[in-house]
Parts: structure tokens; sequence; C-alpha cells
């Protein structure tokens, strides 16, 4: 195998192989007359990751060039450019999500239910899928104190928003079968929106806690899932009503100019 001289400290040394491998190897194995040099060309048998029976050459030896990696992935992003360039936004499947963004607001509110903090407690937080348990399991704690009625009036509100995947799992199911039900995206949206309430109402509880409030109000905060909420219920009430009918930024369809037709 042909390779190069990386470098010699008097026992040991590298070559760096024509296949881009480095190998390394003792002096011992070092056939030519002057000690070796960095950039000397040379010929060697590669075992495992040793250079063996190493020679000098004349010719020279260039390393392998990454240029081929670049026209790679030059041409790789040329090809997904490619691909994006003839998505058809005209197709009759994203138009049907272009005119109907109460689908998109739904299922980003049921994302936001399950898997996004409504509440964070300091350290820990709850998604309003786990609020009322975590609001039991408060109400129980401050019972002993004889202050749990309120937590258990916030874990009852907060039951509530199981209207939002509810309501909202069925808007969807009426929309895929051609039907249309405003109610249920009525009641999504309040949801939504009351998700704020049901906040109001555990920073009320710990107000009436009297002691401690203001270390309590430093760490409760709104989380995430609240705001995407309250975005969604907005957008939500906005679709609904007709205000807004399409996703805003989303191009309308380009219009087919029809055929010149000669007068015969």
């Amino acid at each position: 195998m042909k390779g190069q001289v990386l470098g010699f400290d008097g026992a040991t040394g590298a070559i760096t192989g024509e296949d881009g491998k480095r190998y390394s190897f003792e002096f011992e194995q070092w056939k030519g007359d002057k000690v070796p040099q960095p950039r000397d060309s040379v010929d060697f048998v590669a075992v495992d990751d040793v250079a063996t029976e190493i020679y000098k050459t004349a010719g020279s030896f260039t390393a392998p060039s990454l240029d081929g990696v670049g026209d790679t992935l030059s041409g790789m992003g040329a090809s997904l450019a490619g691909a994006a360039e003839k998505v058809d936004l005209n197709s009759g499947k994203l138009q049907y999500v272009r005119t109907r963004p109460k689908l998109i607001l739904i299922g980003l509110a049921i994302f936001a239910f399950f898997f996004l903090n409504l509440v964070v407690f300091g350290r820990s937080s709850s998604t309003a899928f786990s609020l009322p348990g975590d609001l039991d399991d408060t109400a129980a704690l401050f019972g002993i104190f004889g202050r749990g009625d309120d937590f258990s009036l916030s874990s009852s509100a907060a039951m509530l928003l199981w209207s939002i995947p509810l309501a909202g799992g069925f808007a969807i199911f009426r929309e895929a079968t051609g039907k249309k039900s405003r109610l249920a995206e009525f009641i999504t949206a309040a949801g939504c929106l009351f998700s704020f309430v049901v906040y109001g109402m555990i920073l009320a509880s710990l107000e009436n806690l009297n002691t401690g409030y203001q270390n309590f109000a430093n760490v409760v905060q709104l989380g995430l899932g609240g705001y995407v909420f309250i975005l969604c219920g907005i957008g939500l009430l906005l679709t609904t009503l007709g205000i807004v009918k399409t996703v805003p930024g989303w191009p309308a369809p380009e219009k087919k100019a029809a055929p010149d037709t000669e007068a015969e």
C-alpha cells in the first residue's frame, strides 16, 4: 500500500495510507537508508493497524481529499432542494389543511393537554392531564391543617379541562367525515381558555393559606402548555366564528389560465 509518513520520534512513527487510515510502525520495519521524515512517500504492508516492511519511494503521495465528500453533500443538498420545490402546495390534501386551520389548533391543544406543562411548581410541574391528581394530593396534604377545600375545588375545576381532548377529538372526527360541529369547536376553545382560570384558582388557594404565599408566588408559574392553550383558544374562536378561514401566510392555490381557443 502507498502512503506518507506523518511523523517519527526515533523509535515509532505513524503513516497515513492511501485508504485514509492511519498506521503505526516501529523503526525495525523501516527499510530505508535514512531516518524517516515527515511527508516521505512510502510503500508498506498493512497488518491490521500496523505498517510493516516500509520502503521509501521516489514518487509523491497525495493524501486522500475530502473534496468528494463535499461534492456528495452538495449533491444531497441540491436533491433535497429540488424535492422541496416539487412539493405541490396546490395539492388537494395540503389545500384541505390550509382551509381548516382549526384542525391544526385542535391537534396542538390536544398535544399540549397530554405532554406540555400547564403549571410549574418550582422544580415540579403538571400537565393538564396530571393536574387533577396532583391537586388532590395537595388537598390531602393541606387537609391535615384544615386548608384542603380550596385545592379540592381547583382539582374539580381542572377536570373540566378534559373537554379539550374529548370535544376536540369529536370535532376532528366530524370534520373527517365531512360534517361540522361548531359546538364541539366552541367547547374546545372554552376549555383551552379555562386553563387560565384554573391557574388563577390555584394561586387563590395558595393565597387563602395566609402564610407563606409570597414564597409560593415566586415559584408557581404558568407553564408552556398554558400559553399554548390560550393561543389555541383564541385561534379556535376566530376560526369557528369565521373571522379566520385559512392558515395565515399560506398562499392560495394558483388559478390555471384557460387555454386560448381560436375562433373557427
